[in-house]
């Protein structure tokens, strides 16, 4: 089964209903990145931004949201904000190679 935003939201309504706010939230940030890559892919970068922005404001560990959300800001040309989604997604995940190459390919100003 492929994953969608509204199957996200169906299982965050399921942790609503047993309680689990942790769960819910992490439904939700997923929703929320699935249709943030979806409108990245389609090159609509403002409701990409907004819908990655939503997705780590619910779960700053989505690793995913913050890679995808440096990409948005790095063809927007805002790229201390690149950097700074990229180094959030590497603290999360200090394995995510294609975030760390981005941090060391040379075309983002540096962090110091």
């Amino acid at each position: 089964m492929t994953p969608s935003p509204a199957l996200r939201l169906k299982l965050a309504e399921m942790e609503r209903i047993h309680g689990n706010a942790d769960g819910q939230k992490r439904q939700q940030s997923a929703a929320a990145e699935l249709r943030g890559v979806a409108a990245y892919r389609d090159n609509s970068l403002e409701a990409a931004a907004a819908e990655l922005q939503q997705a780590v404001q619910l779960r700053a560990e989505n690793v995913r949201a913050w890679y995808y959300l440096g990409g948005v800001h790095r063809v927007r040309g805002e790229l201390a904000a690149a950097r700074a989604a990229y180094e959030r997604c590497v603290a999360t995940d200090g394995h995510h190679h294609r975030a760390l190459r981005r941090l060391t390919d040379g075309a983002l100003p540096s962090g110091t």
